[in-house]
């Protein structure tokens, strides 16, 4: 059951845990800004006492959470405050009354 099919979406509880997760997704942003500083800060201390591939794993994890992931849950998130979709469930139905498998399979209900 969707969060719009519970009628749950206008609930002061509900908005109270959405504003509290976008605030959380700052603030993930802000600690990865922070671990950004820390290791530009410390780069020589970094390159010595970890080796290569250790830093280029971390390095390559830190900007694809800092350029990519980051700023786009955030945006979900913002938008979801918004306009309350529940991306989980939204695509699962057709107009048809059909639901749609992992694999593209169209699977009809049954009537009786």
């Amino acid at each position: 059951m969707s969060v719009e099919e519970a009628g749950r979406t206008n609930t002061f509880f509900w908005k109270a845990s959405q504003w509290i997760m976008v605030h959380m997704f700052h603030c993930r942003m802000m600690l990865t800004y922070h671990m950004w500083w820390v290791c530009l800060s410390h780069w020589y201390a970094v390159m010595e006492n970890m080796g290569l591939l250790y830093f280029t794993v971390v390095l390559t994890g830190l900007s694809a959470v800092t350029f990519i992931l980051n700023p786009y849950w955030t945006y979900k998130k913002t938008l979801q405050l918004s306009s309350p979709v529940d991306w989980n469930f939204s695509d699962r139905t057709m107009k048809n009354g059909s639901s749609v498998k992992v694999n593209g399979e169209a699977l009809q209900k049954k009537r009786l």
